[in-house]
């Protein structure tokens, strides 16, 4: 057994820093890293040409650079580690002299070398001659026939013909059945499917987390998608259940808008949360009032290791202020350490100005070990929590004011889109995730559904955003209206409604069942024949609104319409908001087509203080 525990090179800006690791025995282990520098430096350490700062290596029990001494570790490390100017034979048996080489026994234990591993090789050939492949064979057999306690593999598969990497995989295969400890360093996730055991994937120094061989075989993209900087993989329901929880968030913080906050928590927690969609080193939060010149107050996240988060100059902040976007530097810039009020061991920075007001700012500061690539979705992640982080504070000050608040309303409706472009990210990769068309077409509409119940959301807010805030009242048809924009293309829509007003905080749950119920038609009748033509009405009597919805179409299925009923997230929907937000009553039903009728009562629609005065 290998264990490297908490170990730390010697460089000054270590790529390897409290590294913790295990190779079990009998056991195929890769190291799969996009970072080839981080694999050099970890490279170099085990095969002794760079000292470790901390920590300590374990082989078997004993210590590791006692083993090496002894020649118990052995390398196929792609770098010429030959005697080019010596035969093969030479250079595979090195503890023999030179003479005893020429011995014809020695001839014989060469030809039983190459019947137990499958290569063909010339004994007495000079490897200054050979190939690149060739010579990489002769480094295998010089390890197999020293069968050391550890072999250190660097990209197994380069150099070799796929015929030779096959006989490789068996020699390793024996190797591993002899006892020896196997560990592949490279940045080839293909190769490493093919040879490991155990696949641990290193994203930013940093591991992701351990695979055994079989879990990977069956879905290779996991891989793939932590090579790009994920956290972990996750499934399409997982994906779902994120993208969720998201929004839940977002919920949250637009029902929070009129309780205030502290600030130093929100930027604490946001910081947090960015820092881990990032996978960055540490982060800093400054809270900035632009008229005094002054930092009013700030939170730092330091990495896991305790290391200290570095603060910017105060020249460098307002620098990036100016800027106005997205700012990034990294140690190959001399000016880089100058940046900072102290020492730090970041390799590189990426920081994001918001401003707040025409006083106020906030500067996102990350911090990360190597250079970093900022990705599409995570520009969008961090522009969405840039405009919850203004909705939060603006409202946690200036609540009250309905020009602020209209900025509220469209701060929101910006929100609500950038989750909506993630999501549609999201839907574009699906046939990268999922191959069976089934599935795909499965997931693809559970996101068009998910996203246009967000569009719908953002319509009210935008209309929000429009309206005069004297009575906080909004006309439904303004709000039906607008949700049936979406889907002008798709069907005839047919609006009759009396005067009705509902309050600003039941807009966004009218919109939502509508559109459920129009996106059910458009669904379920896509391929029909004639027109698909949807009728929908409200009117007020002294005690309820009715609104009605009816359609064209193929109707609700007399055999499934009890599991139509309550199953779906649809359906969840419009039961929800209808029967326990409003106490109101739906019924669906086949007339022609389908037909649905909502019945809500008035004093549901009430305020909700007024709703309580009135109880009372």
């Amino acid at each position: 057994m290998l264990k490297l525990n908490h170990i730390t090179g010697s460089k000054e800006n270590s790529k390897v820093r409290e590294f913790n690791f295990c190779v079990h025995p009998n056991c195929i282990s890769v190291i799969l890293s996009p970072s080839v520098n981080f694999l050099d430096e970890l490279q170099t350490i085990l095969c002794g040409t760079e000292k470790i700062t901390s920590g300590e290596i374990i082989l078997n029990d004993c210590n590791f650079y006692d083993k090496k001494k002894k020649h118990r570790v052995a390398a196929i490390l792609n770098e010429g580690n030959l005697f080019e100017a010596r035969t093969v034979a030479e250079n595979i048996f090195t503890e023999k002299s030179f003479i005893s080489i020429g011995n014809p026994k020695n001839g014989k234990v060469f030809q039983q070398l190459l019947n137990e591993t499958g290569f063909s090789l010339e004994y007495r050939d000079k490897v200054e001659g050979l190939t690149s492949e060739r010579k990489k064979i002769v480094e295998i057999l010089r390890a197999f026939y020293q069968e050391p306690e550890l072999l250190i593999i660097r990209e197994p598969a380069n150099q070799l013909s796929y015929n030779s990497f096959a006989i490789f995989l068996k020699v390793l295969e024996k190797m591993k059945r002899k006892g020896t400890v196997i560990l592949c360093l490279t940045s080839q996730w293909e190769e490493s499917i093919k040879l490991a055991d155990e696949i641990t994937v290193v994203v930013h120094d940093r591991i992701q987390k351990t695979y055994q061989a079989e879990e990977v075989k069956k879905d290779p993209s996991i891989l793939g998608y932590l090579l790009m900087g994920a956290q972990d993989y996750m499934t399409s329901s997982e994906w779902e259940k994120k993208e969720i929880d998201s929004l839940r968030t977002l919920s949250i913080n637009i029902q929070k808008n009129a309780s205030g906050h502290d600030i130093k928590n929100v930027l604490q927690a946001y910081s947090q949360y960015l820092i881990g969609e990032l996978s960055a080193l540490s982060g800093r939060a400054y809270f900035i009032s632009r008229k005094q010149n002054k930092i009013v107050d700030m939170v730092g996240v330091n990495d896991n290791n305790g290391n200290y988060a570095p603060h910017l100059k105060k020249r460098t902040i307002h620098m990036i202020l100016e800027q106005e976007d997205f700012f990034c530097m990294d140690h190959s810039e001399l000016t880089f350490y100058d940046n900072f009020e102290e020492k730090t061991i970041v390799s590189a920075m990426l920081a994001y100005p918001i401003k707040i007001s025409t006083d106020i700012s906030v500067l996102f500061q990350f911090n990360f070990n190597e250079p970093y690539s900022l990705s599409k979705r995570q520009r969008l992640l961090i522009e969405w929590v840039a405009q919850e982080l203004a909705i939060i504070l603006e409202n946690s000050q200036l609540m009250g004011h309905s020009v602020l608040l209209r900025e509220s309303y469209h701060r929101i409706k910006n929100s609500l889109q950038i989750v909506i472009s993630l999501l549609e990210m999201e839907k574009e990769s699906i046939g990268q995730k999922v191959t069976e068309s089934s599935a795909i077409e499965t997931m693809s509409q559970s996101y068009e559904s998910t996203i246009g119940r967000i569009k719908s959301i953002a319509q009210i807010q935008d209309l929000l955003t429009k309206s005069n805030f004297l009575n906080n009242l909004m006309d439904m048809y303004s709000i039906v209206n607008a949700v049936c924009s979406f889907y002008k293309d798709n069907a005839k829509i047919t609006l009759k409604f009396s005067d009705i007003l509902i309050p600003y905080s039941k807009a966004v749950s009218i919109a939502l069942v509508i559109n459920e119920i129009i996106s059910n038609s458009v669904k379920h009748n896509y391929d029909m024949k004639n027109e698909l033509m949807i009728d929908i009405a409200a009117r007020k009597d002294q005690n309820q609104i009715q609104l009605t919805c009816k359609d064209n179409g193929i109707g609700f299925s007399v055999k499934k319409k009890d599991t139509e009923m309550s199953e779906g997230v649809g359906m969840s929907v419009i039961q929800s908001i209808i029967c326990f937000e409003l106490n109101g009553a739906v019924d669906f039903r086949n007339d022609n087509g389908a037909l649905v009728t909502i019945d809500i009562p008035l004093e549901s629609l009430l305020p909700l203080d007024i709703q309580e005065h009135e109880k009372g």
